[in-house]
């Protein structure tokens, strides 16, 4: 199955998945985190007018603990990031994988944690008395979208549970999945229908 299968909820997680993942990273490594008239500087560099000095290296004084923790959560959702397009690539395009509950749970918690340390960084670095520049906002709206898409992957799986429900009453779902005999079929049909839409459901369900 491939992304031409899959549910608009999962259509939109990826969208916004791709949108955050460049946004953050233009915004990871432009010095342009805050600025004034003659100077700018981002988490890794120092720039007055057209000069600029690595901060790690040339500039040893001026930057606090705050400073270190906004890079630290900074890096954390850098590679948050790349796992993130990692994990919703393996979920909708790799062989057994595909729609897998698992694949999707894990990628939910890694979207959640990507965007909760982007944010936290952008709450420790907002919360300095600095002039606040562009690529604040796009590190800003690059975590923004990481949530979004975290949340339309939980809707993508509570859409499934539901069709689940809808498939059998409710007792015999319940023994199916509490059956390891029945188990490899159940998940079966639900890797068959996350991928379909709900306008595509009603018409699945009436050839089961």
């Amino acid at each position: 199955m491939g992304l031409g299968d899959a549910a608009l909820a999962i259509k939109l997680s990826l969208i916004f998945i791709i949108v955050g993942f460049l946004l953050h990273i233009i915004g990871f490594g432009a010095p342009y985190w805050s600025s004034n008239s003659v100077a700018h500087r981002g988490l890794w560099q120092y720039c007055i007018l057209d000069s600029c000095s690595s901060i790690d290296t040339d500039i040893k004084v001026g930057f606090g603990d705050w400073f270190t923790a906004t890079k630290t959560f900074e890096c954390f959702g850098l590679i948050g990031s790349i796992a993130c397009l990692v994990l919703i690539g393996i979920f909708i395009c790799v062989g057994r994988c595909s729609g897998s509950k698992c694949i999707a749970v894990f990628n939910v918690i890694v979207l959640l944690g990507t965007g909760a340390c982007i944010l936290i960084a952008i709450i420790i670095y907002a919360s300095r008395p600095v002039s606040l520049a562009w690529a604040f906002g796009l590190a800003t709206t690059g975590g923004v979208c990481f949530a979004l898409a975290g949340i339309f992957m939980i809707v993508s799986m509570c859409h499934f549970e539901k069709m689940l429900k809808l498939l059998w009453p409710s007792s015999i779902a319940n023994s199916a999945l509490l059956d390891t005999h029945h188990s490899s079929f159940v998940w079966s049909i639900i890797n068959r229908y996350i991928w379909q839409s709900s306008g595509e459901y009603g018409t699945e369900s009436t050839e089961l």
